[in-house]
């Protein structure tokens, strides 16, 4: 698993408290880039999109190492659950190195090595949605480990 989509899908999907609101009928609803028509109904859901990854340099050329920003929309039509979903998102952001390789062995370790750095938070709402989606934002900066 290289893509660093991937390895944020399958971390947060490993998540007790995210799966508690995430996880429903056998789908997590954490979606890359575009939210899936009509699972916005089912309960919160997290949209998710790469926004950057420049890639580190040094004088022998390019590094297998970069640092990913990632913008997280937590999402729900409840604003207290929207809330919570975002809280919950934070506390796992506090344990996500992907610089490591360690989270995806079995059972997962994780010697905090490259921090994960929240940038910005911000709330909003979807007005294109009836009745309005709430819409809590965390953009985060990661130490990405490209293999």
């Amino acid at each position: 698993m290289t893509d660093i989509e991937n390895k944020i899908r399958s971390l947060a999907s490993q998540n007790a408290g995210l799966q508690g609101l995430l996880l429903a009928g056998g789908l997590f609803r954490m979606f890359n880039r575009q939210l899936q028509q009509g699972y916005i109904n089912q309960g919160a859901c997290v949209r998710y999109l790469l926004v950057s990854n420049p890639e580190a340099y040094n004088q022998q050329g390019r590094q297998n190492i970069s640092q990913a920003l990632v913008q997280f929309d937590c999402m729900d039509r409840d604003p207290v659950r929207c809330r919570q979903l975002r809280d919950a998102m934070i506390t796992w952001l506090d344990g996500v190195d992907l610089a490591a390789t360690n989270q995806f062995d079995s059972p997962p370790t994780t010697p905090r090595q490259f921090p994960t750095f929240i940038t910005n938070e911000r709330s909003g709402m979807e007005p294109q949605t009836q009745p309005p989606v709430f819409v809590e934002t965390i953009d985060v900066r990661f130490w990405n480990l490209e293999t």
